[in-house]
């Protein structure tokens, strides 16, 4: 997985799995704990996410909304929209509305 910070903004390249969490909730906290604001999550280049990464973006999440802040998440499959969905963690990410093509 690569990870790699722009400004307020998480770009993730590859598997979002159990294997890459530890790292991706080490940049990700780090970017929070700068306070610039909202931070946004990119997972427009993430091939796979498991159960175990959508924890990571709910407590994130929710220590975000504690804080008075959001966070953000952008680049959403349809098939990663419906999972969410389905599991209910929906109402604990917030998803960048899909921009029509």
């Amino acid at each position: 997985m690569e990870v790699r910070v722009d400004g307020r903004r998480l770009v993730l390249v590859g598997y979002f799995d159990v294997r890459s969490t530890s790292v991706v909730r080490e940049a990700l906290y780090d970017l929070m704990g700068r306070g610039l604001g909202d931070v946004v999550v990119d997972l427009t280049d993430v091939l796979a996410v498991d159960v175990t990464a959508l924890r990571v973006l709910a407590a994130a999440s929710r220590t975000m909304e504690r804080q008075g802040r959001s966070l953000v998440v952008r680049g959403c499959s349809p098939a990663l929209r419906r999972v969410l969905a389905l599991t209910r963690m929906r109402r604990l990410i917030h998803l960048e509305r899909a921009v029509p093509a």
